[in-house]
């Protein structure tokens, strides 16, 4: 007990300590964002909330849902901690889910950037209107955007110089993940194809951990290899093809979803106000100073990589499964308006590169801007989407 009081008072005088105070002030603004209001905010629950199973309910969904089985896996652990049920437990493992993914595009960015970087990318993505609609949401929503971010957290992984061998079992776990997200296979496919020389240098390195991993990941996707065996045709859900869809619902999909993300449009009310684009003016600025700088090194392993996500996100966005949703496009758009913010910064440092004032100006612009962002993604969530009449149309049933 004594070694935890000390722990706890170790992280306290961390988080208290001035140069700490932004990256304190970056974790509080999240975890604000992601818990205010929970259960309260809307008034009630959406209709696509009120059709996936209870918490209480999840033991059973397994089987009945295997493909949902990473989602209703973590409710079965809110469960065991919170049986009381009720709107907020209802959507606490998705916040949980929206916890991790914040943690792995920390990662991410920490890794090519560094950590100034990955504190903006969380504060950015974190307090966003589209995430908060997707995280707060007691839907399976949230394990798509996991996914994505997964993706880019393995391609990180492998070229990291510190990579451990037990990391192999990550790659087990990513893998496993693309196989409950309809075409999530060809996304990661498609990544290690573009990273096959360092996937091959890992799995040799690491063989001695290959059959564990092989095990791992064969307990992982145990309740789809049931489902598949039971019921042949839906391993044709593993490659994203749907036996229903047809090209022209697929494009009218894919329209009205990138419509949505930059201009606005019809949306689900439950995911955002419909008739405004999902993304802010600031974030579409950045991610278009972000392609300008990626544009410039082209060939580089990065941009093949966002490149190939982004292509392969927005096909899979426009299929006609209830996991998907443009949301999956959203944090590829989102890391690439961070590197757009650095970017842009790094221009203005260039330009002022021995000048105290002049640095402190662009980094105090840089700051004001991201905090005027958050404020004004904060009142669009909090604010005028609970307000908005087909919001409250749409919440209406409680628990």
């Amino acid at each position: 007990m004594k070694r935890i009081f000390s722990h706890i008072a170790r992280i306290t005088k961390s988080l208290t300590n001035w140069t700490n105070i932004p990256k304190t002030f970056v974790m509080l603004a999240v975890a604000s964002a992601l818990l205010a209001q929970l259960g309260s905010l809307q008034g009630g629950l959406a209709p696509t909330e009120q059709a996936l199973p209870t918490v209480r309910d999840a033991a059973a969904t397994i089987q009945n849902n295997p493909w949902q089985a990473p989602y209703t896996i973590v409710q079965l652990l809110v469960a065991a901690i919170m049986p009381t049920g009720g709107e907020t437990v209802s959507r606490l493992p998705s916040v949980l889910i929206a916890t991790l993914t914040l943690s792995l595009v920390f990662y991410v960015l920490n890794k090519w950037h560094g950590a100034r970087a990955g504190y903006i990318a969380v504060l950015l993505i974190g307090t966003s209107a589209w995430f908060l609609h997707v995280a707060r949401l007691a839907t399976p929503l949230i394990v798509s955007l996991l996914f994505v971010v997964s993706v880019l957290a393995i391609s990180t992984m492998l070229h990291s110089k510190l990579a451990h061998a037990k990391q192999i079992y990550l790659l087990a776990a990513a893998l496993a993940l693309s196989i409950y997200v309809p075409g999530g296979v060809l996304a990661l496919l498609v990544v290690l194809v573009l990273e096959q020389q360092k996937v091959r240098q890992f799995v040799q390195l690491h063989w001695k951990h290959y059959v564990g991993s092989v095990a791992f990941f064969s307990l992982l996707v145990a309740p789809v290899v049931r489902a598949m065996y039971l019921e042949p045709a839906q391993a044709l859900r593993i490659l994203g093809i749907h036996q229903d869809a047809a090209l022209m619902q697929w494009a009218e999909k894919l329209q009205a979803g990138l419509t949505a993300v930059f201009v606005g449009g019809s949306i689900d009310p439950s995911l955002g106000i419909v008739g405004l684009p999902l993304i802010s003016v600031f974030t579409f600025v950045m991610f278009v100073a972000g392609i300008s700088m990626y544009a410039g090194h082209f060939r580089a392993r990065r941009t093949r990589i966002l490149a190939a996500l982004m292509l392969v996100t927005i096909t899979l966005s426009g299929l006609p499964y209830e996991m998907l949703h443009v949301s999956i496009v959203l944090p590829i758009i989102a890391i690439i308006a961070v590197s757009g913010i650095l970017y842009l910064l790094h221009k203005w440092l260039t330009i002022f590169p021995k000048n105290p004032l002049a640095r402190g100006f662009g980094f105090g612009v840089m700051y004001a801007v991201l905090l005027t962002a958050v404020a004004y993604n904060a009142t669009n969530y909090f604010v005028a989407w609970p307000s908005n009449e087909q919001t409250k149309q749409t919440f209406t049933r409680q628990l």
